[in-house]
């Protein structure tokens, strides 16, 4: 029987792996919610969106630094491209969640920005490297963004 989704060559090789993945999935889930919880504080307490942006992306520039600078002796990713990515999901991705927090309830914002960022991300994907995907993916999206509406 043919499969609609599209096996992936990373799947787990081993307990090991899987546990590894689950808490990496963990840790995510607890980033992002410490995150959005944390910015619906700083706008309680009169953060202007700018003010908490750049917060978050000043704090991140700075632990991850040396990351991308030892990394980009090791390989060449193009710089052009390190600074897109910055720039775009940065300060610009911080101003536009952070604005929404201020116009919204907690429990919208965290569905609409996970929601947001797989929609988002599959279509710049599908647009930009030319993936089509699966049809399972497309209709997983049809129904997210079905949701939105």
């Amino acid at each position: 029987m043919m499969s609609l989704a599209r096996t992936s060559t990373a799947q787990p090789k081993s307990r090991k792996s899987l546990a590894k993945g689950i808490l990496w999935g963990l840790i995510a889930a607890i980033a992002w919610s410490g995150y959005n919880v944390g910015s619906r504080l700083g706008r309680m307490e009169g953060l202007a969106p700018m003010d908490m942006s750049t917060l978050r992306f000043s704090v991140a520039a700075i632990l991850l630094a040396p990351f991308v600078v030892l990394r980009g002796r090791k390989q060449s990713f193009g710089w052009l491209r390190v600074l897109t990515l910055v720039a775009l999901a940065g300060p610009l991705f911080g101003l536009l969640i952070n604005t929404a927090f201020g116009l919204a309830p907690l429990s919208h914002a965290v569905v609409l920005t996970a929601g947001g960022t797989m929609a988002s991300s599959s279509t710049l994907a599908w647009i930009l490297d030319r993936t089509e995907p699966a049809p399972f993916r497309l209709l997983g999206m049809t129904i997210l963004l079905a949701g939105f509406c």
